[in-house]
């Protein structure tokens, strides 16, 4: 709809959009900010890759859902706050978020797989409690990440979820938990 519109500086969107269909916003290098309305049910895939001057982003709580690579290169964005209701942070959804220095707070169970690759102002991290799942190479490329706080509610780390991390990157969990065999088994 307005891929690579230029013009746009700031948006807001009424309360009666109740999704946002994929690469919507997608290449508008300019967006500042952006106010989504209170009856936002969905995000699609890519709805604002690569909007670059991003600093902020809500999500009110009526959002139940975020696609692959939803603000994937946004490189100004430095704050997230999930809607209560977003149960998985998918594929590649803050990937290249070079200037996000803290996880988003949410009620989500799985972190996709790439999810924050290559967020490179992550330097200490603290994985929410209730996720279950982090998903291949989910901060991968984040070589500023030196402290990971992994709770014991994590049943599954994928492959390469620390790559080309930080290379003194300690994980931080409960003693016998899923977080200290995957530590040891990938010397970390």
């Amino acid at each position: 709809a307005f891929w690579c519109a230029q013009h746009l500086g700031e948006l807001n969107l009424p309360d009666s959009l109740y999704l946002i269909e994929s690469c919507a916003f997608s290449n508008c290098h300019n967006i500042t900010k952006i106010n989504l309305g209170e009856g936002i049910r969905r995000i699609e895939s890519d709805a604002f890759m690569a909007c670059y001057a991003l600093k902020e982003i809500t999500l009110p709580d009526s959002v139940i859902y975020i696609g692959e690579d939803t603000f994937t290169s946004c490189y100004d964005l430095e704050k997230v706050t999930l809607s209560a209701s977003i149960d998985e942070i998918p594929y590649g959804a803050f990937s290249n978020c070079v200037s996000l220095t803290e996880l988003p707070l949410g009620n989500y169970t799985k972190i996709g797989s790439e999810a924050f690759g290559e967020c490179r102002s992550l330097n200490d991290i603290r994985i929410p409690e209730g996720v279950i799942s982090i998903g291949r190479g989910a901060f991968a490329y984040c070589r500023s990440l030196e402290k990971v706080y992994i709770p014991e509610t994590v049943v599954e780390i994928g492959h390469e979820v620390f790559y080309n991390c930080a290379p003194d990157l300690t994980i931080y969990g409960i003693e016998n938990s899923y977080a200290q065999q995957y530590a040891e088994e990938n010397n970390i």
